[in-house]
């Protein structure tokens, strides 16, 4: 069997913005309607792939006005333009102001586990399951998380339950073969191989 891949799902929800975020203080109409507009002009901007334009306007919001989406999407931002220092910070406020956002745990994670901060990443991962239990990527980044510190049985866990939510992806199955190798158990290490080597065909 080959090596073993740690193919990190890293991009899915970049560009992913959720309108079901908790607000911090409450706000006066007039303050509630500029933050709006000033959040829609934000997406439409980011999503135009223009970051320099998008982080002008982030910084015209001041930060009491800021909530756990606009934190979010400065995370993202900040990814963008390399300051992975300044994307976990913000995206450790994108979680104190809404501790249900599991994209900023997930995404946190996924930083976490880019520095080799793999209990932090394990963290990260598991509150985001916790808020979302039927996203296969956060079971399938928990299982490399777990093979980094060299859980494999935890490993091989999140892996089934990764294929079990989406049985399509190849590195999935891959990963899942690995561990039940790793376990010694041959034959079912077999099996998702084959599986991953059809999913794999022709491309």
């Amino acid at each position: 069997m080959k090596k073993t891949r740690f193919i990190i799902v890293l991009a899915v929800f970049i560009l992913v913005l959720s309108n079901a975020f908790v607000y911090g203080a409450p706000k006066t109409s007039l303050e509630s309607v500029a933050l709006s507009e000033a959040k829609q002009r934000l997406k439409t901007i980011y999503n135009t792939n223009n970051i320099e334009e998008a982080y002008k306007i982030v910084s015209t919001i001041p930060e009491n006005e800021r909530d756990s989406e606009i934190w979010f999407l400065l995370a993202n931002i900040s990814q963008d333009l390399n300051q992975t220092e300044d994307a976990v910070f913000y995206l450790q406020k994108a979680i104190l102001e809404d501790g249900n956002n599991d994209k900023a745990y997930y995404n946190l994670g996924n930083l976490y586990l880019q520095r080799d901060q793999n209990n932090n990443a394990i963290k990260m991962y598991n509150e985001a399951i916790r808020i979302k239990k039927d996203f296969a990527p956060y079971y399938y980044n928990l299982g490399c998380a777990y093979l980094k510190v060299e859980d494999v049985k935890k490993a091989k866990a999140m892996f089934s339950k990764a294929v079990l939510l989406n049985g399509t992806q190849p590195d999935y199955r891959y990963n899942l073969a690995y561990t039940y190798k790793l376990l010694g158990n041959d034959k079912k290490a077999q099996k998702e191989l084959d599986e991953y080597n059809k999913l794999t065909a022709g491309q």
